[in-house]
């Protein structure tokens, strides 16, 4: 069986919990992001140790671009922060 999931929490319709995803607070959502560059980044080392050196590539880019996208999403924040209503 595998250990990775098919859905999240009570999500089975991936294209909601995209939107959900990107609805969140800019600042939450800077911090989902950075996780996920962690998390990626943390299983192409574990792949890499296992001798799965494509697949650990393969994390790594989705690791660099997530990490991007971070960064993106924090001048966002940046720009947004004035203008948001605490």
């Amino acid at each position: 069986m595998s250990k990775h999931k098919k859905n999240v929490g009570e999500y089975t319709d991936m294209k909601k919990l995209a939107e959900d995803i990107g609805d969140l607070h800019y600042e939450t959502l800077e911090d989902f992001m950075g996780h996920l560059a962690v998390k990626f980044n943390k299983d192409a080392s574990a792949d890499s140790k296992r001798g799965r050196k494509e697949l650990s590539i393969a994390l790594r880019r989705a690791g660099h671009h997530v990490s991007t996208a971070w960064m993106n999403i924090r001048d966002a924040w940046s720009i947004s922060k004035p203008f948001m209503k605490e």
